[in-house]
């Protein structure tokens, strides 16, 4: 099993990021991980490689695209 201290990873953020308010990924040898840019120390998500394949074609797809009415 992988050492889940996140420090340790090799985080970044998409450098298409113009807010504060992104992800950043770290990808290891069995796992990719997920975290909040600005929450270092808190809670990250982890992904098998087919989990994390399969989103990625559904963003790629616009699967997750979403109508949003103005007041919502």
């Amino acid at each position: 099993m992988e050492d889940l201290e996140a420090a340790a990873f090799q985080w970044r953020k998409s450098s298409r990021s113009v807010t504060q308010d992104c992800v950043e990924v770290a990808v290891t040898p069995t796992r990719v991980y997920i975290r909040h840019s600005q929450d270092h120390s808190g809670k990250f998500l982890a992904f098998s490689y087919s989990e994390w394949e399969a989103f990625t074609a559904g963003v790629r797809n616009n699967e997750f695209d979403v109508e949003v009415s103005p007041g919502s």
